[in-house]
């Protein structure tokens, strides 16, 4: 079965590399170049990356699953998870008087593993 999900994994991950790429570019684009407020640049970037994201994992990732509304509210909300596991591991870092990068290079493990299995068990569940 791990051996099955693998290949699977690794293309989610990649996803989640070039969604990264995606996220920061907008980022920059408009807060350096339009000079947006950063935390109003990262808000739409999030939007925008999450969309990218839902995109290529439907039709690479998890191949031949439709999306539809329904499913992508579902994926959204995988995201989010991903988003506060994330927060609470860089203030987990901070209580602990840890540097904050600490907490973030402990949840990318954390949120590309929960955020496969809650992708794969409930967003593109067969």
């Amino acid at each position: 079965m791990i051996r099955h999900e693998f290949p699977r994994f690794l293309r989610f991950c990649l996803v989640g590399v070039a969604n990264t790429g995606v996220h920061m570019l907008i980022v920059l684009a408009l807060a350096e170049l339009l000079h947006w407020p950063p935390d109003w640049a990262n808000v739409l970037a999030f939007v925008c990356a999450n969309l990218f994201s839902y995109a290529v994992n439907s039709r690479w990732t998890f191949a031949s699953m439709q999306g539809d509304r329904t499913r992508y509210l579902r994926f959204l909300a995988v995201s989010l998870t991903g988003l506060a596991i994330s927060w609470a591991s860089v203030r987990l870092a901070m209580f602990l008087h840890l540097h904050y990068l600490i907490g973030v290079a402990g949840s990318v493990v954390l949120v590309a593993v929960s955020g496969y299995v809650l992708n794969r068990l409930f967003v593109f569940r067969h």
